[in-house]
Order: C-alpha cells, then sequence, then structure tokens
C-alpha cells in the first residue's frame, strides 16, 4: 500500500536564497491597497451641515400650526351682528322681521346699535375681521341713533326707536306759566307724534314776572327715569320727559321759561318680536338694509372659553417648536462633537460647526420678513 505523499510547507520569504537568488534585497515588501474606503470628504461635509438645516422643518411646522391656531381667536366680547333687508311696504315705509337672526339659545341678548345702510345715513357696510363698519360714515347726512332694548324678556314695554336730529341747531321754545304757587301743573311743549327731546341737553332760562332772570333755577338730567329735573335752590320742583311734558311747581313767581333744546325726529322703530319699520318721508326705492349690533353675556363667556382652550394649545405648540430649535442646536453641537472625534470626520464636523451658526440665522430671517 503506498504511503500518502508527504506535502512540504512553502514559506514565504524575502531573505534571499544563497544559491538562487544572491541579487534580491533583503528587504520586506508592504502590499497596499490604492483604492480609497468610506464617505469621501464632501459628502461628510454635507451630512454636518444639511442634517440640522433639514431639521428645521420641525419647528417651521409647528409655529406655522402656532398661527393657524390664531386665527381663530375671536375675541368678540359676546359682541354680533345681523343685516336685515325691509321692503317698501307703502310709498315711504319700509318694514320686515328679524326674528329668523335670533339664536335662542342666548335669551339675554340684546340689541345695542344699529346702522342704516343709505346714502345719506352712512353708505355701505363692509366686514372687515367680523365685524360692519361703514368707510363713509364721516361723509353722513343725518345722524341717527337706536334706543335698545332687551330681547326675550317678559315686559311689554315701548318699541325701540329708530331716531336722527331735526336740524344741526338747537330748537327753542317760550313756556308761559301760571301763577298757580305750590301746586304742580303740567304743561305740553306741543311736539308733534313723531318729534321728541333730546332730555340731556335741554338749557332753560327762568323769568320772573318782572322780566329778570332768576339765576336759582337749574336743570340736572336723571338717567334712571330719563327725565330732565328741574331744582330750585336743589330742591327738586319738577321735571321735563322726552316727549316735551313738563310738571312743574310754581313757587318763585316766574312768569316764562325759554328753553334750547335739540329736536329729536322718529324714524323707525323695532319691537321684542322682530318687527322692524323705516320711514324718514323719503323714498328709497325698493328695499333698504338696516344692521343691527347686539351683544350677549353667555355668548361672551362661551367665546372667553373657547378662545383661553385655544391659546393654550398655542402655548403648548409653540413650547415643542422652541424645544425643537434647541435639539436642532444640540444635533449640531453632537455632530460637532462626533466628526472631530472620529477619524476621517473634520468634514463633518466643519458643516456641523457651520449649521450652528447657519441654522438661527435661517430661522430668524422668515419670522422678520413676516
Amino acid at each position: 500500500m503506498n504511503q500518502p505523499e508527504q506535502r512540504e510547507s512553502l514559506m514565504l520569504s524575502t531573505i534571499p536564497n544563497n544559491q538562487n537568488n544572491k541579487n534580491l534585497l533583503n528587504t520586506p515588501i508592504l502590499i497596499t491597497n490604492n483604492v480609497e474606503t468610506g464617505i469621501p470628504a464632501p459628502i461628510r461635509f454635507l451630512m454636518g451641515l444639511m442634517i440640522p438645516v433639514f431639521l428645521l422643518i420641525i419647528p417651521f411646522s409647528l409655529f406655522s400650526i402656532e398661527e393657524s391656531i390664531g386665527e381663530d381667536l375671536n375675541f368678540s366680547f359676546g359682541e354680533s351682528h345681523f343685516l336685515v333687508t325691509l321692503d317698501n311696504v307703502n310709498e315711504t315705509t319700509y318694514s320686515s322681521n328679524f326674528s329668523d337672526f335670533l339664536d335662542k339659545q342666548y335669551v339675554d341678548t340684546r340689541i345695542i346699535d344699529c346702522g342704516i345702510e343709505i346714502t345719506e345715513y352712512g353708505g355701505e357696510f363692509v366686514e372687515i375681521e367680523g365685524r360692519l363698519t361703514q368707510p363713509h360714515y364721516k361723509d353722513r347726512v343725518y345722524q341717527h341713533a337706536c334706543k335698545p332694548i332687551i330681547l326675550y324678556n317678559e315686559s311689554t314695554g315701548n318699541n325701540s326707536i329708530i331716531s336722527t336730529l331735526n336740524s344741526n341747531i338747537l330748537s327753542s321754545f317760550t313756556l308761559e306759566l301760571d301763577f298757580q304757587m305750590n301746586k304742580q301743573i303740567v304743561y305740553s311743549m306741543n311736539l308733534n307724534h313723531s318729534e321728541t327731546v333730546a332730555v340731556a341737553s335741554f338749557s332753560l332760562t327762568f323769568y320772573n314776572e318782572n322780566g329778570t332772570i332768576d339765576d336759582r333755577f337749574l336743570t340736572k338730567f336723571n338717567q334712571s327715569e330719563n327725565v330732565s329735573d328741574i331744582l330750585l335752590e336743589n330742591i327738586s320742583v319738577g321735571y321735563i320727559d322726552q316727549y316735551g311734558t313738563i310738571e312743574f311747581n310754581n313757587t318763585a313767581n316766574i312768569s316764562f321759561v325759554y328753553m334750547e333744546y335739540i329736536s329729536i325726529r322718529t324714524i323707525g322703530y323695532w319691537n321684542q318680536d322682530g318687527y322692524v319699520q323705516f320711514d324718514d318721508g323719503n323714498d328709497y326705492g325698493q328695499t333698504i338694509n338696516i344692521a343691527f349690533f347686539t351683544i350677549s353675556d353667555k355668548l361672551r363667556i362661551e367665546n372667553e372659553n373657547r378662545d383661553s382652550e385655544l391659546m393654550s394649545d398655542q402655548r403648548d405648540v409653540a413650547s415643542f417648536g422652541y424645544l425643537s430649535c434647541c435639539g436642532i442646536l444640540i444635533t449640531s453641537l453632537i455632530l460637532t462633537i462626533y466628526g472631530f472625534a472620529s477619524r476621517n470626520g473634520i468634514p463633518m464636523a466643519i458643516g456641523a460647526l457651520i449649521s450652528f451658526v447657519v441654522c438661527p440665522i435661517l430661522f430668524v430671517i422668515p419670522a422678520n420678513i413676516s
């Protein structure tokens, strides 16, 4: 049986064989790979620079969400409005009903003002940020006023009125008095049915039987009663109401009273059932618009609670936005440290260091532009 062939070990050596390789140098042979491995330096630089910059999308998105939440804030303070179209029903008379515009869940709603969409009363309405306004109101010819009432209350008081000044100058009236002493006597200014008086505007001059002025008298507006009290040395001796009714106790032999006041003409009214009527004696075509401005404490509380929740959400989103900004700067620092600490990482470190400066600038510039 043949014995297995004995294999000989082969040793590679640079030691020259004295017999065959006398001319070879006794020098080690170093074998190297000329192909460089790993990520190229430009790519490392861009990684350090662009990773933090790319992460800026997070705070930009968060602050964009915060801004969109802010657009939903109301700050209406319970105020609202509605626009009613009145149809011409008889020559210069216009009427309609606004009950459908009223929300029954807000039973405390009250009308605080009204506007008339006629050129002479201020012109066209324009809605700006949820509120009606008349840009040409300063160019109005007539100045009107609305006396408010509380809607849906149980009282059956008088209708609310829409009124305007009869003229731009004060009206006057001379009241002749009886000489009956210590007796309340009722007088009248004989106003027409559509005319009332701005009670707070009264200016009275009292003349005695000798024709001289008695300056002991004065008038004082009583807001709670909507009358002008007549006082003699701070003692009440009578009053005047908005309808021209005068009650006076002639205790000082006054012969007559010269009165100056602002005359008001009623041009419309509305009641608690929502019926509204307008008639100033002019024809304005087939229809006119009247805007009513209302306020509700219940609506105000609801709006305040809703705005408070939205502002809380805004703060939370903004907090995450600021935290993400800090996180981006920390990421830049980590990449910088890692780059300097790792082999061939200097390009990444330089890129990250630049991003540490560039990111705040990129974040601030859009905010300043907006």
